[in-house]
């Protein structure tokens, strides 16, 4: 029996975002190591599901979204350091 990798991501898609799923990004946002029995005990959910949050397609858009615009701060951080000590 195989299973079609198109039912697989169907069942992988979150049906909405939920407020849980934010405990899940700020965990993996603030975790060097993410390891899902740290994240299920930091939210509350099983590790089953926090797998399935951070495999979810809405997930990771947000999370490199997130981590995206981060990147751009600390550039410009750095940037702004750089030139306030030039001058």
């Amino acid at each position: 029996m195989s299973i079609d990798r198109q039912e697989t991501k169907k069942r992988r898609k979150l049906r909405r975002w939920m407020p849980g799923h934010f405990a899940v990004l700020e965990w993996l946002l603030e975790t060097r190591r993410p390891r899902l029995v740290e994240g299920a005990r930091v939210t509350g959910y099983s590790r089953w599901h926090v797998s399935r949050i951070l495999n979810s397609p809405e997930f990771q858009r947000r999370y490199e979204e997130i981590t995206r615009e981060r990147l751009r701060e600390a550039v410009r951080a750095k940037w702004v350091r750089r030139s306030l000590s030039k001058a």
